[in-house]
């Protein structure tokens, strides 16, 4: 019984410490890692937590019970299916202006500069500071021009925008934000801005990244 309540114990520390480093998680998901290597490195702090030795292949046990209930937990994962859809729009700009009254007054102006219907993109993120704009970038000038009386806190450019289409059935699915996020991660994709609606996940990443995400998100799709 001492040795059932020990095996619990240090099950669930050692889930905790690879719960709290995602790439360590996602290693050992994928059963890429040396489960030695790791319980011999995890050792010390679990020794530390229960104030007593522990052995390493009584954590390598409760490593192995983990990466098993990883994938069931992620192997059922999302059937993304042929309703879903990739499109990316190049020379997109963010602009991250300060929160004011008379920003907001601005955006009926700003949609009038748009062509939604020649690929046109104005999106609006409402932080409790600041606000971001996502634009294409031959809008820039004319925009700037309208934001002339606030304040800029940040511009960037050589962005692009990839947007994952789907069913709006996907919505009520756990996990979908997480799984697209979770592969892009991997592949070292930073994501510079995230936009959802009903049936859009749309992220904003460098150029330089762009086609790796869009490789990524495209095996995730045929998966």
């Amino acid at each position: 019984m001492i040795f059932i309540q020990n095996m619990v114990t240090i099950a669930h520390l050692a889930e905790k410490l690879v719960s709290d480093k995602p790439f360590l998680q996602e290693a050992l998901f994928r059963k890429i890692i040396n489960y030695q290597s790791l319980a011999e490195e995890l050792q010390p702090e679990i020794e530390k937590e229960l104030k007593k030795k522990v052995k390493a292949t009584t954590i390598m046990i409760s490593l192995r019970r983990y990466a098993d209930k990883l994938e069931e937990r992620y192997l059922k994962k999302i059937v993304f299916g042929p309703e879903c859809d990739l499109d990316m729009k190049s020379k997109i700009i963010e602009l991250s202006v300060k929160k004011s009254n008379s920003l907001f007054s601005l955006v009926p102006k700003m949609f009038s500069l748009i062509d939604f219907e020649k690929g046109g993109i104005l999106n609006f993120t409402n932080g409790n500071f600041d606000v971001s704009i996502v634009t294409n970038e031959k809008y820039k000038d004319e925009i700037l021009e309208l934001l002339k009386k606030e304040t800029i806190i940040e511009t960037n450019v050589n962005l692009v925008a990839l947007s994952f289409r789907y069913s709006k059935e996907f919505r009520q699915i756990h996990g979908v934000l997480h799984q697209t996020i979770r592969v892009l991660a991997w592949e070292n994709v930073n994501i510079i801005e995230l936009i959802e609606t009903m049936t859009e996940t749309i992220f904003i990443l460098n150029e330089d990244d762009s086609l790796r995400a869009f490789k990524v998100l495209q095996n995730l799709i045929k998966q």
